[in-house]
């Protein structure tokens, strides 16, 4: 005991960290969790020494793909470059805030409900758009989306 308060650890401390972690890790809910933890073990261990196999699949899986995308003409760390400028601009756009969300998601309910709610067919609706404006019959379909909007 003198040799460990030589050295400078403080063994009341210790002894009472010690007991404070005891009487955590022995509480009902920590005893309930390591009983839980104990009856995985053998689960995760069949895990953890099915991982590097499992790894390696999917390694092998991406290589092939990217073989046969570079084997198909494609330019995959252009396409990378492309998906992380496409990325970048879309976050920079401020399209993701909440307000522009807000707004998209409003318009898209309005145009919802409208195609909903109107009593012609899906015909109907292709024989409007290819019909000029001024003989448009049903165009609240159309506009009362436009008019939720504000």
């Amino acid at each position: 005991m003198h040799e460990l308060t030589r050295s400078g650890i403080n063994i009341d401390e210790r002894t009472k960290e010690t007991l404070r972690l005891l009487a955590e890790l022995t509480a009902p809910q920590s005893m309930e969790t390591l009983h839980t933890l104990v009856e995985m073990l053998p689960t995760l261990g069949a895990l953890v020494r099915q991982a590097p196999g499992a790894v390696a699949a999917m390694v092998d899986t991406g290589d092939e793909l990217v073989m046969r995308l570079r084997e198909a003409g494609i330019d995959i760390e252009h396409l990378g470059r492309r998906g992380l400028h496409a990325a970048k601009a879309l976050i920079d756009s401020n399209v993701l805030e909440d307000a522009a969300v807000a707004v998209i998601s409003n318009a898209a309910q309005s145009l919802e409900a409208a195609l909903r709610d109107a009593p012609h067919t899906a015909s109907a609706r292709l024989q409007l758009s290819a019909t000029p404006p001024s003989h448009w019959k049903r165009a609240p379909v159309l506009l009362d989306p436009l008019r939720s909007l504000g």
